[in-house]
């Protein structure tokens, strides 16, 4: 990557502590917490739309409730290195890519920054977070984001807009885990798979098990779910879990693996270990 890429990204963090040892220690803790009553639970499961429409709504005038994820393109790079390879070859001319579960537009932002010729489409079942995400974003890409409602937990990726086989990257960050049932999961992976092109890659990031926020919520209503105090859902994936929707699905999985972060709050000073799930995921030739 240039100079100017580095300096866009900043800096990456993606083993700051030891997973297994933090695992082994944080286990005994988590095993103390109880499930939520069953009528708690119910409540829980029900479809969230709602729920992330109040979310968005309630954050809708804070500019700078999420930030750009500029890290994304030194967690993957291809984002950056092979976009610009593979145009040449490409026929459509420039790489595109899906994000499922856009928000707000955080991650977008960031990667449409530092790749001035990706061709982006982003999906999102929260009519709010598209209005968000126009407001931040519409201006400035009109010419290389194409936005559109789907939740594609019931519903496959529309083909007039984002045509089968055609994405040679989807990205899936921080949307999997506000799904609250391992069946949806793996309808989700599908429907990625189903949007990449042959040798395209799904590029994931989500919360992993013993995360901070993991530790912390009492809100249990599984072994790996929780519900937020806003009523979203919180699921915290294995590695093992990723790796396993993703050989059902059919993908070749290249990588998939915890990232440690070691988070600090400026203002307290306190230190969080944040573990994530890192994977790349890729679409075979068939």
């Amino acid at each position: 990557m240039s100079g100017d890429k580095c300096a866009v990204a900043g800096a990456y963090h993606d083993h700051d502590f030891d997973f297994d040892a933090y695992r082994r220690s944080t286990e005994p803790t988590l095993a103390t917490v109880s499930c939520l009553p069953r009528e708690d639970i119910v409540r829980a499961e029900s479809p969230p739309v709602q729920a992330w429409e109040s979310f968005f709504h309630r954050h809708s005038d804070k500019a700078t409730f999420f930030k750009k994820r500029r890290y994304l393109v030194l967690e993957f790079p291809e984002l950056l290195d092979k976009a610009g390879e593979y145009a040449a070859t490409n026929n459509f001319v420039k790489c595109r890519l899906l994000e499922i579960g856009c928000g707000y537009g955080s991650s977008l932002a960031a990667i449409m920054e530092a790749n001035p010729d990706l061709i982006c489409f982003a999906c999102d079942l929260s009519t709010t977070a598209l209005h968000l995400l126009d407001r931040a974003l519409g201006d400035i890409y009109k010419q290389r984001l194409t936005a559109f409602i789907c939740d594609v937990v019931k519903n496959d990726i529309p083909c007039h807009l984002v045509l089968p086989g055609s994405m040679d990257f989807v990205l899936m960050t921080f949307m999997l885990s506000a799904i609250g049932r391992k069946e949806e999961h793996q309808a989700v992976f599908h429907r990625a798979y189903a949007a990449l092109r042959p040798g395209g890659l799904l590029l994931f990031r989500d919360y992993g098990w013993c995360d901070a926020k993991m530790v912390r919520s009492r809100n249990r209503i599984g072994q790996q779910l929780y519900k937020r105090a806003d009523g979203t859902l919180a699921y915290f994936f294995t590695a093992e879990d990723i790796n396993q929707l993703a050989i059902t699905a059919g993908f070749h999985v290249q990588e998939c693996k915890y990232a440690t972060v070691l988070s600090k709050n400026r203002a307290t000073r306190e230190e969080l270990k944040r573990v994530f799930v890192h994977a790349k995921l890729q679409r075979g030739d068939g």
